[in-house]
Order: C-alpha cells, then structure tokens, then sequence
C-alpha cells in the first residue's frame, strides 16, 4: 500500500513538471515578464530547473520578502547557540527600541519580530532608508511615532521593520554584519555557492537587469539599490538552484531526514503558526492547510523582482519561482504548480486588476490633454482670476480639489502605501496618480476661473 502511494504520488508530480512550460508561458503571456525561472526539489535533490524567457537559471535574484524566511533561521540558529533569547524584549539588545510611549516597548520580544506580533504597523517597514545615513536615528525616529491600541501577542500585523530589527539583533549579538553571519550560518553550511546579503555581493557576482512595467509591459530597466540593512527583510540574492538546496534541506529537516543540515527542532518552531491568536505566519513561513495539505509557503517582490516559494513537506515536493519584474505572475505560477501537485482542478485567474492597474497612465493621459484645452480656453479669455458667489460653483471646486488629493493620497492608502512608495515600486502608476492629482486640481481651478470671465470688469 505505501509502495502504491509513492509510485502514485511520483505520477502526480511528473505530470505537473510535465505542465510547468505551459503554465509558464500562458503567464508570460499576460505579464511579458521577460524571465522566469522555476526550480522544483525533491527530498533527494532538484527535480526540475528551467528558465523561460531572457536569462539563465545560474542568474542571481532579489527575492523580496521571501528573504524573511532566511532571517528567522539565523535568528533560532543562534538561539540554539545561546547568543539570542526569543522571549527577551528586544531593548535589551537594541536600546534605542523605543516607541512613543516608551513602556509600551518594553511589552515587545524577539519572537513578536518573529511572528509580525509586536505592534508595528505595516506602513512604517515600507520606507527604505536610503544608503549612507545612520540607520539607528532612521529606524529610532520611526519608531517613536508608533502607539500601540494592543498588546504582543494579541495581533498579527506584517511589517517589514519586524524582520529588520532581528538582523540589527543578528549583528549585536555576533559582533558581525549580517551579511557575514548570512554567509556563516546558511551559505557556507547549505553550500549555497550564489546567495548574498550584500548590494556590493550581489553586484559583483552579476545581478541580473530587471525591469519595472509601462503600461502592461516591463521596459523600464531598474537600477538596484538598497541598504544592506534591509537584506535581512527583503534584499538577499540568490539563484533558484540554491534556493532549491535550501528548501530541500527545510522539508528534510522538518520530515526529520537525518540527511538535513538543519536542526528539526529549528523547522518546527519556523514552521508553527500562531493559531492562538488566529494567525497561520510562524517565523518567516506562512503556514496552512491548503486543500487537505499542509503548506508552507511565502512570496515577496522589490521594486523590480518578486518571487514565490512553497513546500509541501507530506508529499516531499518544494519549489520556487523567481521573475525579473515587480509586477509577475509568480504567485499564480506557483498556485497552479501547486493545485497540479496535489491532484486539485485548475482555476483561471482574472487579468482584470493587472489591465486595469497598469492602463492608468491612459487616464493620465486624458487629463493631461483636457487640462492642455482647458489652458487654451482660459488663456484665449486672457487667464481671468476671481471668486464666484455661488454655491454650485463653489462646491464643484472643492469636490475637484478632493478628487486630486484622492488621487494622490487616498489611492495609495489604500493599498497601505504612501505615494513615495509607489512612484518607488511601480512608477507606471505612481507617477500616472501624481499627474491625476495635480490635473485635477488645476483643471478644477482653471474651469472656475473661466466661469469668472464674464463678471470680470476686465474681460472685453
């Protein structure tokens, strides 16, 4: 019967290798991302390596938040060698911990970074300091802002400043950079031959070009660049062989396979969910029961790459995804991947928010050629200037000035971003929502005052 159960299980995963192409190439389709590799592992070793599009699969990748998932095994691997105690606040290794009300600080430890329990919200991990300014007065100032309405361990809440912390902890209790401990505690003892923590490292061993989307398609090359304190939460390198061998090694350990490098009483905590507080993220892993199955799994993406990685430890399968463009089709690669695996009926995703997303520059457009004609009209009645008595006239002035500040400052929120951040991460529309904004203002300025011209004394 378990002979059966295997030869059955190897069947199913063959055929959904057998799949991967098509799935791939129907997305690329959409997204004309111009590279994605994909790497699947089994307990023995790579099943499957293959890169579609522009590229090699021995390139290099940012992997975006799937990098947290890194973070949090240095952070139980030097728990087990007595240098980090999870259940310490985290002032007492960083002193300049603090949020406005000081106290409520003190409430904070290791493993609410850990679990995205401390209280921080998401928006203050998506600033980016940028390289060369003292990191600690940058983080201390964001944190004093923060008031907490609960206590850890009473919420979850993602945020990027969680994962950062733990690599300034990294570093204080190894008296290294992270990026060395990085190479320490997981390249060298994985044999991981291309993963960095370092933009300098990830340079020099030929970072590929990525690129950020106009309108639906990625030709706007990206340059990279980031603070080397942000690798611990979403900037480490590495190519998808590597990161097949290092989920290889996760799924053996946690299966207890005493081939693994890492301690399975590691795995276990990485892999336990808060479900006491409702919530599947363990420590860098999203954990849940997809469909019967227990899953692993987490994605991530930088202003020009993203990726996807999962792992299905009872049918001893994992594998990763990595493109070259912010906006991908990562996650949905791997979510068909995924529902092949595991014998489940393939679904079609909507391309409705990706068309309309990215067709806002069109719109964009629009505004700019009637503010232009606007301009025409107002200058042919000599630019007039003045306040109208009415109350109509009035309110439609105001509701244009709404409509701009919505444009700029409500459309982001709510996404939870600010506007910087999305002329950062997806300028195709951060700067289509500036010009939004700022044309609507003025052609609601421009209308009213051309509604003054006939009461003006000056208009002949």
């Amino acid at each position: 019967m378990i002979l059966n159960t295997g030869i059955a299980n190897s069947q199913i995963i063959n055929e959904a290798i057998n799949n991967i192409p098509e799935f791939v190439e129907a997305e690329r389709n959409i997204f004309h991302t111009p590279s994605i590799t994909v790497g699947i592992t089994n307990a023995d070793g790579i099943i499957y390596l293959k890169t579609f599009g522009k590229g090699e699969v021995n390139e290099l990748h940012l992997l975006g938040s799937t990098s947290k998932s890194f973070t949090a095994l240095i952070t139980l691997t030097l728990q087990q060698k007595g240098l980090i105690d999870l259940d310490r606040p985290v002032n007492d290794y960083l002193p300049w911990f603090k949020f406005k009300n000081s106290q409520q600080s003190e409430w904070v430890t290791v493993k609410n970074l850990l679990n995205h329990t401390s209280g921080i919200p998401r928006e203050f991990g998506i600033n980016e300091p940028k390289i060369g300014i003292d990191l600690e007065n940058f983080y201390s100032n964001q944190l004093e802002q923060i008031e907490i309405s609960n206590k850890p361990e009473e919420t979850y809440e993602y945020s990027n400043i969680n994962y950062i912390l733990l690599g300034f902890i990294i570093e204080e209790v190894s008296g290294k950079k992270y990026a060395e401990v990085f190479n320490e505690e997981v390249a060298n003892s994985l044999q991981l031959s291309k993963s960095f923590a370092s933009l300098k490292e990830a340079q020099k061993n030929d970072l590929m070009q990525s690129y950020q989307h106009l309108l639906w398609f990625p030709v706007i090359q990206k340059k990279v660049t980031f603070n080397d304190c942000t690798a611990a939460s979403g900037f480490i390198s590495t190519t998808a062989k590597d990161m097949c061998v290092y989920l290889k090694e996760l799924m053996n350990s946690y299966n207890q396979n005493p081939t693994s490098a890492i301690n399975s009483t590691i795995t276990h905590k990485l892999f336990q969910p808060r479900t006491d507080i409702s919530s599947n993220y363990g420590m860098g892993w999203v954990i849940e029961n997809w469909k019967g199955n227990l899953l692993f799994d987490h994605s991530g993406s930088t202003q020009s790459f993203s990726s996807y990685m999962f792992i299905l430890p009872n049918k001893e399968v994992g594998g990763i995804i990595l493109t070259n463009t912010g906006v991908s089709p990562a996650t949905r690669i791997g979510g068909k991947i995924l529902r092949n695996l595991t014998n489940n009926e393939l679904v079609e995703y909507s391309n409705t928010s990706f068309y309309l997303t990215n067709a806002i520059p069109l719109i964009a457009i629009t505004i700019l050629i009637f503010l232009f004609n606007q301009i025409k009209k107002w200058t042919k009645l000599k630019c007039p200037i003045g306040f109208r008595k009415s109350s109509l006239n009035n309110f439609f002035l105001l509701i244009g000035i709404t409509l701009g500040m919505f444009w700029v400052i409500g459309v982001p929120l709510l996404f939870n971003v600010s506007i910087s951040i999305a002329l950062d991460y997806n300028p195709n529309v951060g700067y289509s929502l500036v010009v939004l904004g700022i044309g609507t203002i003025l052609i609601s300025f421009i209308r009213y005052f051309i509604q003054t011209g006939d009461t003006l004394p000056n208009k002949k």
